[in-house]
């Protein structure tokens, strides 16, 4: 692949993901709060958290860039990240290590999942890229950047360090060089505390996570469903078929044709990720580590006709995908669809965000009501709210609409109504009152079944709640 080619396909890439950098800090939730983490540490010049064990090294670089550039700049953080992802795709194609680099390459760096969170503030990209970089030094038996490698990716997520694992499998099955393995493994832990040292100081060893306190079967089902948004129903059903295509047809037993020390590294990450995410199966994005290894999986054991067929579905989910969900917040069942793709219905929800923003600002709201969705989006950098410290929710300038997450003390809800206050939750957003049980919410909450009635005006867009 020639040098200009090269610059292409980066040149390419980037044009296809740009567009969506202006449109917020991303659909996710926790890109927001990672914009809120950021403004606080340059404010402060202290190191915050935006969520669970904190992401130190991306919280870091992001505080400048929300500073200064709002969203427009700190999203550009990851489509950096996607860039370096993607140069390593391509470098290992130049080293002939894939058997279809169009394959491998369209359905790792165009994957909808990869290009959602190449323009938002998200820390994925950037630590995947590190963590594929890494693999390619493995390949290359450059042991000692390798370990450096997975070590800085543990200052965007700590779990990241994990990758070390299978790689000492692939370098121990592929050397036999116990010195070298020590070196890898101590230079890892190394760099991995120094990354995420930051965190360390501010908060110790803190390990507790967010986790949804799901019954086993709701997580079960959480776990299903998320893990089929990674590739979509269409993209799982291609690669399946493809891959059980390719070991029937191929002589000698795929086993025995596929190199131990590359079979044992790729198992390997798939394992653990998978049990990482067995654990705390909130997000698609969790097993995105695991993505590149079920991927090369699957090109060496695959066919190049369906190595083209497999591309083509996977990069069809943008366009298109199966949905298996149907139902309106806490009341979801099983049901099959074909829906709006992965890409179109990001855009539509990021428009939304955007659009109840400035409704939320500029709407006529003739008495005091508290709004229990959008509190971390709407008031974010937004001059026309402040924080009020006796009700504990942002306030509009006015007086007259306040923020809120839901309010799930029924003694509290109770307080505000005979305080005078309206309280509103959204239809589509009001899961946690039958999940948390809340007696008598209903008498204190009202339900909106149209936020465009409620603020008096069109929103542009439609939340994935709704898709």
């Amino acid at each position: 692949m020639s040098r200009k080619s090269l610059v292409a396909i980066l040149a390419l890439w980037t044009l296809c993901v740009l567009p969506f950098t202006v449109l917020g800090y991303g659909s996710d939730a926790d890109a927001w709060l990672v914009a809120r983490a950021a403004g606080d540490i340059w404010n402060t010049a202290r190191y915050v958290a935006s969520r669970s064990t904190g992401f130190p090294l991306f919280e870091l670089l992001e505080a400048p860039l929300v500073h200064f550039g709002g969203w427009q700049a700190s999203n550009l953080l990851a489509t950096a990240g996607g860039v370096a992802l993607l140069a390593a795709l391509l470098f290992l194609a130049s080293k002939k290590r894939f058997r279809h680099p169009f394959f491998v390459v369209a359905g790792i760096a165009w994957l909808p999942v990869v290009m959602k969170n190449a323009s938002s503030t998200m820390d994925y990209l950037p630590g995947l890229a590190l963590l594929v970089w890494a693999y390619a030094m493995l390949l290359e038996r450059r042991h000692l950047l390798c370990a450096l490698l997975i070590g800085l990716a543990c200052g965007f997520r700590p779990t990241n360090g994990l990758f070390l694992l299978p790689g000492l499998l692939y370098h121990f099955a592929d050397r036999r060089d116990a010195g070298a393995g020590v070196r890898m493994l101590l230079l890892a832990l190394f760099t991995g505390a120094a990354a995420f040292s930051p965190a360390l100081f501010a908060y110790g060893l803190k390990t507790s996570y967010a986790v949804m306190d799901f019954d086993l079967k709701t997580r079960a089902m959480l776990a299903g469903y998320n893990a089929l948004q990674l590739f979509g129903v269409i993209g799982w059903v291609a690669l399946a078929g493809a891959a059980v295509a390719g070991m029937l047809r191929r002589r000698p037993a795929p086993a025995q044709s596929v190199p131990k020390p590359f079979l044992l590294f790729h198992a390997g990450v798939i394992t653990l990720w998978l049990a990482l995410f067995a654990m705390m199966p909130d997000e698609a994005e969790y097993l995105l580590p695991a993505v590149p290894s079920i991927i090369l999986l699957a090109d060496a054991l695959i066919t190049r006709r369906a190595a083209v067929l497999a591309a083509i579905a996977l990069l069809s989910t943008h366009v298109v995908r199966i949905e298996t969900l149907a139902g309106e917040s806490g009341q979801r069942r099983v049901a099959v669809s074909i829906r709006q793709g992965y890409t179109g219905a990001d855009i539509d929800d990021r428009l939304f965000k955007l659009s109840v923003r400035a409704a939320a600002t500029e709407c006529a709201i003739s008495r005091p009501t508290v709004l229990m969705y959008g509190a971390l989006w709407i008031p974010m950098d937004n001059p026309a709210w402040t924080w009020d410290p006796v009700l504990r929710m942002h306030r509009r300038q006015d007086g007259m609409l306040f923020l809120s997450d839901k309010i799930l003390d029924a003694g509290r809800l109770r307080a505000l109504k005979a305080q005078g206050y309206r309280i509103a939750v959204w239809t589509a957003d009001k899961w946690e009152y039958f999940r948390a049980d809340v007696p008598g919410w209903q008498a204190s909450v009202e339900v909106l079944p149209d936020l465009s009635a409620f603020f008096g005006r069109p929103l542009r867009g439609r939340p994935l709640s709704m898709k």
